[in-house]
């Protein structure tokens, strides 16, 4: 990973408390943006996705940081008695590695594919993961602005 997206890396780890809203109670909510959210985890790879060789890993780096902060959100949502952030961890990796390898094998291992159905494949798996971890973000922050956490 190079210096700059480290550095935007490390920032967006300190700051995101400050982007998950008033949650602390010692202040009145403020209204947290899923779509900011996002937008930071996809913004920190944009040089490795133009990339068609560094393209698949720049996204995994991306959905990698959206379980992040579901795992963030979630914390803030559901008590840790119900299901700690070790647990959503799980339950996140488990997600990327079941569907990402079904949407591999439909892509990727199909009856009219020989050894290889083209590069274009290649990273049709961690991208429908994305689709997935950004709609499970933004329902957890829907129900973190309904109910004010």
């Amino acid at each position: 990973m190079k210096a700059p997206h480290l550095a935007f890396l490390v920032s967006l780890l300190i700051a995101s408390p400050t982007l998950a809203g008033g949650d602390d109670g010692t202040g009145p909510f403020e209204p947290i943006d899923a779509q900011a959210l996002i937008d930071a985890c996809w913004e920190m790879t944009d040089e490795q996705r133009l990339d068609v060789f560094a393209a698949r890993e720049g996204i995994l780096i991306s959905v990698l940081c959206l379980e992040d902060r579901i795992v963030e959100q979630l914390e803030a949502l559901v008590p840790p008695d119900s299901l700690s952030k070790e647990e959503a961890a799980q339950h996140l990796e488990a997600t990327r590695m079941g569907y990402g390898r079904l949407v591999w094998m439909v892509y990727n291992e199909h009856r009219r594919c020989p050894a290889s159905c083209g590069v274009i494949y290649q990273s049709a798996h961690v991208s429908a993961v994305a689709r997935v971890m950004e709609d499970l973000l933004r329902m957890i922050v829907e129900q973190r602005n309904r109910f004010e956490f």
